[in-house]
């Protein structure tokens, strides 16, 4: 979430989302789904027991 915000600041939080360009949105949808798979890798990460040798 700190990505999008970070580029929702660089955007203007007041611009509607009908307004932005091809190049905003695609940078919105790459955020959004890097900050996906990061959190999952976490989460994955965390639960994988280590291999005891």
């Amino acid at each position: 979430m700190k990505h999008i915000a970070m580029l929702m600041d660089e955007i203007g939080w007041q611009t509607a989302f009908a307004d932005l360009t091809e190049a905003q949105v695609r940078a919105l949808i790459e955020e959004a789904v890097e900050g996906f798979r990061e959190a999952m890798s976490d989460i994955a990460r965390a639960q994988t027991p280590e291999v005891p040798f």
